[in-house]
């Protein structure tokens, strides 16, 4: 189990983000994560974030 990249971040189209990833370093650096598939006793989950390569980074 693990994450994966699912988006990368030039390909993201909301501007709000972009403008955000520009002021950390640009989008190139930036992509949309997921997690692996959990199961719970609502149903299955993913988590969603954005990354910075292999750093963790609030935005």
């Amino acid at each position: 189990m693990g994450s994966r990249e699912i988006i990368p971040g030039e390909s993201l189209g909301n501007s709000a983000l972009q403008a955000k990833f520009s002021e950390s370093g640009g989008a190139g650096q930036w992509g949309k994560y997921s997690t692996s598939t959990y199961q719970s006793s609502y149903g299955p989950f993913q988590v969603h974030y954005y990354q910075a390569g292999s750093e963790l980074r609030d935005i």
